[in-house]
């Protein structure tokens, strides 16, 4: 869990330009957003991109490898 409550893959939160967390060095996804940028970005069921296979959080958002 990151400092703003969020998950992420990874045992590293680092910010994102925008203000985000994710769980590596960031990466830009297709559609703008930022993801951890260790491998191609994937679409989740529910629509965000995420790096590498989807997994949900017990949240229910999905994170990246």
């Amino acid at each position: 869990m990151c400092p703003d409550g969020t998950y992420v893959a990874g045992s590293t939160c680092h910010m994102t330009p925008n203000g985000g967390y994710v769980g590596g060095k960031p990466a830009m996804a297709p559609n703008g957003n930022h993801v951890a940028g260790s491998d191609k970005s994937t679409t989740c069921p529910d629509g965000p991109y995420v790096s590498g296979s989807c997994h949900m959080t017990p949240n229910g958002r999905y994170v990246g490898d």
